[in-house]
């Protein structure tokens, strides 16, 4: 304690030990200042920052890679208008849209009502309407194993899939 009282009072300012770094102060500062020297002698600072110069780079190129990508990517028609109005009618319709956005849901869409939906078309199923559309055994079937796929849907609703899926396929 008495030696720091003593630099700093017959020598209040230091100057950096590192060459080419202007920076003074008080020699109570000093040692924080060293620690994080920015100064452009300080070897193990040089390498730091070609590395990190060669990372920037890489990415730039990464970068410049997915906006490409992003630009050749075929455009898509969105499956998804904001209604829940799948049927019989639309089965397939369904298992698209749930198959494109198989494990990465869009937010605006609600996979409650989406359950919903199947559950409907499940019972329609279920009951063995006579006028249910052609192939609707293996557009169900289909429909159940993507839900079945995809994360949209809680443990429960999973389960009673599987259920359905067991009882008649």
């Amino acid at each position: 304690m008495y030696l720091s009282s003593f630099f700093c009072i017959y020598y209040p300012y230091r100057k950096c030990g590192n060459g080419g770094c202007n920076w003074t102060g008080g020699i109570g500062d000093y040692s924080n200042h060293i620690g994080n020297c920015d100064s452009g002698n300080n070897p193990s600072t040089q390498q730091e920052v070609e590395d990190l110069k060669r990372k920037i780079a890489s990415l730039k190129q990464k970068n410049t890679e997915l906006k490409q990508k992003l630009k050749d990517r075929p455009n898509v028609p969105r499956l998804f208008h904001g209604e829940y109005n799948y049927r019989r009618e639309n089965v397939v319709e369904l298992s698209q849209l749930i198959s494109r956005y198989l494990e990465n849901r869009p937010s605006d869409i609600d996979p409650n009502r989406i359950y919903n939906c199947v559950k409907l078309i499940y019972e329609d199923y279920d009951r063995g309407y006579t006028d249910n559309p052609e192939h609707y055994y293996v557009d169900v079937k289909m429909l159940l194993a993507t839900c079945q796929a995809s994360s949209w849907f809680s443990s429960k609703q999973r389960d009673n899939m599987t259920t359905w899926f067991s009882k008649h396929f």
